[in-house]
């Protein structure tokens, strides 16, 4: 009677096409949002990370709050399937991931912020408030009296955190904050003079600072001496661990040996 009537075995056929078809959309959809979550979560992890660095040294226990910290950020990216992701967006992933399992490593297998006493010494550019166009004198003078307080704090967390640093590190450390010490005394108290003038009241500030450098120095030479280690190196398994996870490399301290020295031999 119906002549063009449509066959059990067409209707299975058309009903697994349409859900094949549905299910490559659903696909596409699953996919084009993990995109944007990954979009997403780029745009927090870089206020994350900014924020990251513009907090200085913190104690001990911070530091490890602060690996907890990529940890968590860790988990939350890998919680995001890289299925559809573009090029671009995979290589983002990838080197996202590698920062995170970095940051985490150097805070607790590499642990610089114990080992290194440069660390705690004043930053380039923290007298820029004087070159600032933009501020008032009383500005100028209100952040650059904060930047001093800094210092003094930066280096007392020196001395809590620090334990049995390289010979390397400590004698370098001990040279730049002499070093430190004289420029406040004389180029920035110069540019205090010029720029805002006797009346600025940072003399005292200055020299705290200056003087703070200097004890700094002796606490290094005379306390920390004693305790400091001759190698400064991070050894092998954390060596690996860094070529493979923050340089991606599919390499080892063997196999990277073996090509220098191949490489060398080419030269020759």
């Amino acid at each position: 009677m119906f002549r063009h009537a449509i066959s059990p075995l067409s209707l299975i056929l058309i009903f697994l096409l349409i859900s094949a078809g549905l299910a490559c959309v659903s696909r596409d959809s699953a996919a084009s949002n993990n995109g944007e979550r990954l979009e997403s979560f780029i745009a927090e992890y870089v206020a994350f990370r900014r924020g990251a660095e513009d907090d200085g040294p913190k104690a001990a226990e911070e530091w490890a709050r602060r690996a907890e910290d990529f940890r968590s950020w860790e988990k939350r990216l890998e919680a995001i399937p890289r299925q559809g992701l573009t090029l671009d967006q995979d290589i983002d992933y990838r080197l996202i991931l590698s920062d995170l399992r970095t940051e985490t490593a150097r805070i607790e297998r590499e642990r610089a912020w114990g080992k290194d006493p440069g660390l705690y010494l004043p930053q380039e550019g923290f007298d820029s408030p004087l070159k600032a166009e933009n501020f008032s004198p009383e500005e100028k003078s209100r952040r650059l009296g904060e930047a001093l307080a800094g210092i003094i704090s930066r280096l007392e967390f020196g001395r809590a955190n620090l334990k049995h640093p390289p010979v390397i590190f400590l004698d370098r450390a001990i040279k730049k904050a002499g070093e430190a010490a004289a420029f406040l005394r004389s180029d920035v108290a110069v540019r205090i003079e010029k720029t805002l003038g006797p009346s600025a009241g940072l003399g005292g500030d200055l020299e705290n600072a200056a003087s703070a450098l200097e004890e700094y120095a002796r606490f290094l030479d005379t306390v920390l001496r004693p305790q400091a280690v001759e190698q400064p190196g991070i050894g092998k398994d954390l060596y690996d661990y860094y070529l493979q996870e923050t340089y991606l490399m599919n390499e080892d301290t063997e196999s990277l040996l073996k090509k220098g020295e191949a490489y060398f031999a080419e030269t020759l």
